[in-house]
């Protein structure tokens, strides 16, 4: 799982090196038009797949050993391993879809607070 997090890693570096970083910056999110082609909308959740599997996967670790231990005597072990991560990533790319939504972007305030939903901020 370390080399995993490892790569995703690496790749998320290259990446933010690269021409197409905007569609990793949370701060640009805003500028990124698909227009009449998908392939912003699939670079944009493949960029937030890759950084949940590097940033929010290791915290699962110590949950994946535990479910690891309790799933060591049957057959299928991997295969419900497999299933837990790909379920948790899945949530995650379920969230940076409806996150990808316009009118869901972050946004300051005039007191730096920050709105998440139009309508629905989080100021006081």
């Amino acid at each position: 799982m370390a080399s995993v997090v490892g790569v995703a890693w690496c790749a998320l570096l290259i990446w933010d090196r690269s021409p197409y970083s905007r569609y990793l910056s949370h701060q640009r999110l805003g500028e990124i038009d698909a227009g009449p082609l998908l392939l912003p909308i699939i670079l944009y959740l493949i960029g937030w797949t890759l950084m949940t599997v590097a940033m929010m996967l290791p915290t699962t670790l110590p949950l994946l050993e535990i479910f690891r231990r309790l799933t060591a005597r049957r057959q299928d072990r991997s295969q419900l391993l497999t299933l837990v991560v790909a379920g948790y990533l899945g949530v995650w790319l379920g969230f940076g879809i409806a996150a990808r939504r316009p009118g869901y972007y972050s946004k300051p305030d005039e007191d730096g607070l920050i709105l998440w939903k139009e309508g629905l901020g989080a100021s006081p």
